[in-house]
């Protein structure tokens, strides 16, 4: 819930309604069969903005109808495992259409978990297929809405795609609506089910009204940057200069900011955005605005504090809007999903794979340093005590 939330704060206002008059949405929506609808897109086309719209469509307008949705998301361990979704689904799932007690099928589960001394475990994707599969049958029809399946591990993906034929195959009134890029491997298993392609023209309405109304607020990455660069300059000479400068596409933009802002700005900022890009690229877990501090005011050769007085606010400049912290979770995120991948593909290719290098060198140096100030300062409190 609070993750549809924090895609709808970020949704212009009357935009995607171009979705619910074409074709495809239509024969999906009014299916009295079980179907998938495929939508997909190439990166920062705004499908996720698009499935948070027919989020909110589906449910003012179906109110009889059971809607469950997931938002993947490859930064989180929690929002990237097929497990994860179908888990998530059953819990949304879970109470009964008539008194909105918890459904039978799934007090049944609990118990036989129960009885075998697992009631606390979490089920396993086989049986949350199981528990999808029986809670939809308390519903004249159901609704799946699975946001970036391109997001989920590679690895897993396969099952996940195949554990979704089944509950479609299985069900008498199962509508399932997934957006993703089209990689290969989703687009073999795709291609020949119902999909609506996001292209640039569907969009010009809209990009419309984000330029017009939302220009603070923007979220169609390629427009967000190069606002934020006209939006700098005050000469009317120099916007005029800058128009007809525009790069051309994301990964054009990306290499202009770091060419002319990120490696030219003062000091120890070049370094500063360095450290940053790295942590927020390799952590194992999405960090606080607090940890992203304290790790890259320290210096990546001994691990040392190097810049008692860094805040988040230095770092987030450093980087020149490339990355973000989330306002809810206070996670610090990549602005946009091609900013990971423009970084891995054109600065960081040697550390993304590698389980050494200076990347993963640098990390491991200030995260042991780290733990050693850490741990003499506990000893030095021991003693006293």
């Amino acid at each position: 819930m609070d993750h549809h939330k924090t895609v709808c704060k970020g949704r212009t206002a009357n935009t995607g309604g171009w979705l619910f008059d074409h074709g495809q949405y239509k024969k999906w929506e009014s299916s009295e069969k079980s179907t998938i609808l495929w939508l997909h897109g190439i990166p920062g086309a705004g499908k996720t903005k698009l499935i948070s719209r027919v989020i909110d469509h589906v449910t003012d307008r179906l109110s009889d109808t059971a809607i469950a949705y997931f938002y993947c998301n490859r930064y989180e361990a929690s929002r990237r495992k097929p497990t994860h979704i179908l888990q998530s689904f059953v819990k949304q799932l879970s109470k009964s259409p008539s008194d909105g007690a918890i459904q039978q099928a799934l007090v049944d589960a609990y118990k036989e978990n129960q009885r075998k001394g697992a009631a606390s475990m979490k089920p396993s994707l086989e049986e949350s297929e199981s528990l999808v599969l029986a809670l939809t049958k308390a519903y004249s029809e159901t609704i799946l809405i699975l946001d970036a399946l391109d997001e989920t591990d590679v690895e897993d993906r396969e099952d996940l795609m195949e554990t979704i034929d089944r509950l479609v195959s299985q069900s008498a009134n199962l509508k399932v609506l997934i957006s993703s890029r089209r990689d290969n491997d989703i687009k073999r298993r795709l291609k020949l089910k119902a999909n609506l392609s996001v292209e640039a023209t569907d969009n010009r309405d809209d990009i419309s009204k984000f330029v017009r109304e939302k220009i603070e607020d923007a979220q169609f990455q390629w427009a967000a940057l190069q606002i934020k660069e006209i939006l700098d300059l005050q000469l009317e000479k120099d916007i005029q200069k800058r128009l007809g400068r525009l790069p051309r596409g994301l990964q054009a933009a990306y290499a202009e900011i770091f060419k002319k802002r990120i490696k030219r700005s003062g000091g120890s900022m070049p370094e500063i955005a360095h450290r940053a890009f790295q942590w927020v690229l390799f952590a194992f877990e999405p960090l606080s605005s607090d940890a992203l501090v304290a790790f890259v005011s320290r210096d990546m050769a001994d691990g040392k504090t190097e810049h008692a007085d860094l805040d988040i606010n230095d770092v987030l400049d450093a980087c020149c809007n490339l990355l973000d912290v989330d306002k809810n979770s206070k996670l610090c995120r990549f602005s946009h999903l091609s900013v990971q991948e423009y970084l891995e593909e054109h600065h960081y290719q040697a550390d993304k794979y590698a389980t050494g290098g200076s990347s993963h060198d640098g990390l491991a140096m200030v995260t042991i340093q780290y733990l050693l100030e850490k741990s003499n300062l506990l000893m030095y409190w021991v003693r006293l005590a």
